[in-house]
């Protein structure tokens, strides 16, 4: 996943869940840079997103929230 770049953020804080209103996190984490990179997705299964910048005076709204499914793949 990447995202734009937010003026005078230090990091940026992601969210990875199976539901909307994330409830249910698959992943919270931390970044300093505009991407982040996982591996362990279960598949045949929906996530959703989001992220949010982080300077010293605290964390941004949320944005808006994208998903992505995960197909299984099975080489032939």
């Amino acid at each position: 996943m990447s995202w734009e770049q937010a003026e005078y953020a230090d990091s940026y804080f992601v969210e990875i869940s199976t539901d909307t209103l994330f409830i249910n996190l698959f992943m919270n984490q931390m970044f300093d840079d505009t991407y982040a990179v996982h591996r362990d997705f279960y598949p045949n299964k929906r996530y959703y997103w989001r992220v949010r910048s982080w300077n010293s005076f605290g964390p941004a709204d949320w944005s808006p929230v994208a998903w992505f499914d995960i197909i299984e793949y099975i080489p032939k």
